[in-house]
């Protein structure tokens, strides 16, 4: 996940969630947090299961919601997005 990705993917990943959400979030913010994350989860990870719901639950259970808004904002539209198909 986030911890695999490229300095230039998470900029271009940002960047993209960006262009939907942009009243929602800080661009530049965005990209900060999800460099600061990605360090912080390599420090963190204690099991190779990171997915959306683990990572908002280690947020909230590290109390590191205050340090990543934007990306709890995100996880939180992710989480509660439908998923439709055709």
């Amino acid at each position: 996940m986030l911890e695999r990705l490229s300095h230039d993917d998470i900029v271009k990943g940002a960047t993209q969630l960006n262009e939907i959400y942009y009243d929602d979030m800080d661009l530049n913010e965005l990209i900060n947090e999800c460099l600061h994350l990605k360090a912080h989860i390599i420090q963190l990870a204690d099991d190779k299961q990171n997915n959306v719901p683990k990572l908002l639950q280690i947020l909230h259970e590290k109390n590191l919601i205050s340090i990543h808004p934007n990306i709890e904002i995100a996880l939180r539209i992710y989480t509660s997005t439908a998923v439709c198909g055709d």
